[in-house]
């Protein structure tokens, strides 16, 4: 099933919505090839459709060794600079290991969420793929749930959790430790506000009068929307990173953000950081990119929209609402277009953050444009980015693996992190 909305000429809202120390004890990461991809079977397309043009804000998790995409939206009919629909999708696909050795998408009418729903959060754990929040084309949701892969029966099967203290949707959040963390997002599909929601929930109380949702102190910057979030958690140490986002609300005008921060979980506190790639360059917004800890140490980030072009679209939007006459709005639809369609696609890079440095390294790139609005998640020895918005509007298909260095420091690493997982 799908939930659809037609937009109107002004698109923008809507829209743009070793790794670890080396053998010789350096902290700077290689910037040589440290990662390299490989692609899975792409995303088939829903019971009833012909094609699969790709989802952004998908559910994406990992449960029973099956990669799960759950919900998320696109533009199957046409481009949105072409009028197009946007269609909200309660369609499941679940990536499973056939007994051949091959990966096969399973999908299928019984295969559903309970409605239809996309830029949510969603956390894997043993138990399954915890999904949070969300929205369709009216309304932000509160509801959680938890959505299970059964081999056996090959079925989904979805268990009901504590709801969100507000709905929110285009949040981030991560699990440090036994808790999940949910950053930022926004309340309302009109009049898009961001805000500054910081929320908690332990597993480890799951079956107690204690299990709920708890809110913490926010941030000391700017409220957001899509930030990136990753989690760091070694026994002693238990932190929650957040970097980026937008800044966004019905009166100011939208700024694209590249600062950082760092909360203690123990100490219930907020540091500054150094802005995001600020030892590279002129420091950057990765909005929209995923995110997946490496280890202890390490925070690999994937893509991220960019600055330049979205400026100049905040501008033609603020100047198709006060057009004065046709020819002035034709003028200005026209060249709101032309962005959208010669647009090169969201950033490439893959960034390293050490979290004990506060540095930034680049360690590879995509061999297209980066996805964003999607979960990157750890799957079968690589790092999985499925799906996702490529550019404004755009979706794609595809399910890249990011591969590590198989150096011994890194297969180290990498086997550590999943054995935290595992816990």
């Amino acid at each position: 099933m799908r939930e659809t909305l037609r937009l109107t000429v002004s698109l923008l809202p809507l829209l743009l919505l070793g790794i670890f120390r080396t053998a010789h004890g350096s902290e700077e990461l290689p910037n040589n090839t440290v990662v390299r991809w490989q692609s899975l079977p792409s995303l088939p397309p829903g019971p009833g459709q012909e094609t699969q043009p790709g989802l952004a804000g998908p559910f994406v998790g990992v449960h029973h060794d099956a990669l799960i995409i759950a919900g998320g939206a696109n533009f199957p009919e046409a481009p949105p600079w072409e009028e197009g629909e946007k269609f909200w999708w309660d369609t499941v696909y679940v990536l499973e290991n056939q007994q051949s050795g091959t990966l096969k998408w399973l999908t299928g009418q019984a295969f559903r969420l309970p409605r239809p729903l996309a830029y949510g959060v969603s956390i894997t754990t043993c138990e399954g793929v915890i999904c949070i929040g969300g929205s369709d084309s009216k309304r932000c949701y509160a509801q959680v749930f938890r959505l299970k892969w059964n081999p056996e029966k090959r079925s989904i099967e979805i268990d009901l959790l504590p709801p969100l203290p507000q709905a929110a949707a285009l949040m981030s959040g991560a699990r440090v430790g036994h808790t999940i963390f949910v950053a930022a997002g926004h309340e309302r599909m009109k009049e898009v506000e961001a805000t500054g929601n910081f929320w908690s929930l332990d597993l480890s109380k799951e079956g107690t009068e204690a299990f709920g949702w708890i809110e913490n102190p926010t941030w000391p910057g700017p409220p957001r929307i899509m930030p990136v979030v990753g989690g760091q958690s070694d026994g002693t140490i238990n932190r929650l990173f957040l970097f980026s986002g937008r800044d966004v609300g019905p009166n100011r005008r939208a700024n694209m953000l590249t600062d950082a921060y760092c909360y203690d979980v123990f100490e219930r506190s907020w540091t500054t950081l150094s802005d995001v790639a600020s030892n590279l360059e002129v420091p950057r917004s990765v909005m929209g990119a995923s995110a997946a800890t490496i280890g202890n140490r390490y925070l690999l980030v994937f893509g991220g929209a960019d600055v330049g072009v979205f400026k100049e679209l905040v501008d033609i939007d603020k100047a198709i609402r006060k057009a004065e006459d046709s020819a002035q709005l034709k003028e200005l639809t026209a060249r709101q277009s032309r962005l959208f369609e010669e647009h090169r696609g969201f950033s490439r890079d893959v960034l390293a953050y050490d979290m004990v440095m506060d540095k930034w390294s680049k360690v590879g790139e995509f061999s297209g444009p980066g996805p964003a609005a999607t979960t990157a998640v750890h799957w079968r020895g690589g790092i999985v980015i499925p799906s996702g918005e490529t550019r404004p509007g755009v979706r794609t298909p595809n399910v890249p693996q990011a591969i590590l260095s198989p150096s011994e420091t890194m297969n180290h690493a990498v086997g550590r992190n999943v054995a935290d997982r595992r816990r």
